[in-house]
């Protein structure tokens, strides 16, 4: 029932926290990772992650499917020993029973592996095995991994599944940066290749992507713009068939604003994420 009633981001993965809310710390804006190759293998189990937003909008939840990106994170975080150290009990009663305003601090996360519950706290330089999500518990001993976890608790909330591309443009210079955050299997490839930006609230604008289909595909391509998680755009939609090893230039359209925001580009299951500074 919990799953059904809080809002799972269908486009994005977490959007950042803009402005207006708390923004997480500046770890979490770099990421360097490898990210573990899908094998034949049977893998063993999902994991369900939950995190109070940094906005401070609430709870979110997220379920990794079994693979080999969530066999790592279960092998590091199952791997750790408890230690004599105790977690303190946070409330009683259950999380959902404060909503979407529970009694932690902001960017507090678990992490859920069967029957059994894991705490990390804001920062994740801490992780408990706890009786409950608010209850007390016994610290782990992460040292040596807890950088490592991090990194994929990260990738998890932010890119996976998608085949994830970052970047900015910067409409006083007309440069444009694009990195690959996360890699996964997609049909297409994209490119961005221009940008048209007026630097005026409920502007339309528009953005140029290079589409290339790895496989005969019939696509959507959407464009969701927004400033904050309550502040939206106007966004685009372009529906078509491609052959393998087809190329398309399409043009998008979105409306803007005076300051910085973010367009999201998402075709198969390449997504790229744009912020915009007009």
């Amino acid at each position: 029932m919990k799953r059904i009633l809080l809002i799972i981001l269908a486009v994005v993965l977490c959007i950042p926290a803009f402005t207006g809310c708390e923004k997480e710390p500046d770890f979490y804006s770099v990421v360097s990772l490898e990210i573990p190759k899908e094998t034949d293998r049977v893998y063993s189990q999902e994991i369900n992650l939950i995190r109070y937003d940094w906005s401070g909008y609430g709870v979110s939840y997220k379920t990794i499917e079994p693979c080999a990106f969530a066999d790592e994170i279960i092998e590091i975080i199952t791997s750790m020993k408890k230690t004599s150290k105790v977690s303190a009990m946070i409330a009683f009663g259950d999380l959902e029973s404060y909503g979407n305003d529970p009694p932690v601090e902001r960017g507090t996360s678990w992490v859920e592996i069967g029957s059994e519950i894991y705490r990390l706290d804001p920062e994740m330089t801490e992780i408990s095995i706890v009786e409950r999500h608010l209850g007390s518990g016994k610290k782990l001993d992460s040292a040596t991994s807890i950088d490592r976890l991090g990194d994929l608790l990260h990738a998890a909330w932010y890119y996976h599944p998608y085949d994830y591309y970052s970047g900015s443009y910067d409409n006083s210079t007309g440069e444009i940066s694009l990195d690959r955050m996360y890699e996964a299997e997609s049909d297409v490839a994209m490119n961005v290749k221009s940008f048209s930006v007026e630097k005026e609230h409920g502007s339309i604008n528009s953005v140029t992507v290079e589409v290339t289909a790895k496989a005969d595909v019939d696509l959507r391509l959407v464009l969701d713009s927004r400033q904050s998680d309550d502040n939206l755009g106007a966004g685009d939609l372009k529906e078509f068939s491609m052959k393998k090893g087809e190329t398309q230039t399409v043009t998008l359209s979105f409306s803007g604003w005076q300051y910085s925001y973010w367009i999201y580009i998402k075709a198969d299951n390449t997504m790229i994420s744009m912020q915009i500074n007009p």
